[in-house]
């Protein structure tokens, strides 16, 4: 299996992407949906090209959050796996 320099960069950079970097993706990605909903709103029944631009924006947003919730999760559920309770401090 080859790897291209751009996509192993890309690797390193999602692995070493902090909760808190992932959080500012997915609230930005939230932000933009509701922002393109009150937008399909607005347009809805009265033009067929815009209203199907937004779907289609709307349906790529939503793939980015799942993607983003997937990652945090991931991300959160990996950070304490190792550690362990020491019961003598107690």
């Amino acid at each position: 299996m080859k790897i291209t320099l751009t996509e192993l960069r890309e690797m390193i950079l999602n692995e070493a992407r902090g909760i808190k970097t992932i959080q500012k993706d997915f609230e930005k990605t939230v932000d933009a949906l509701q922002s393109e909903l009150q937008n399909y709103l607005k347009i809805k029944g009265k033009d067929a090209k815009k209203e199907a631009k937004s779907k289609d924006i709307l349906r790529k947003l939503t793939i980015l959050k799942k993607k983003y919730t997937k990652e945090l999760d991931d991300k959160v559920a990996g950070l304490y796996r190792n550690a362990k309770l020491d019961t003598k401090e107690l």
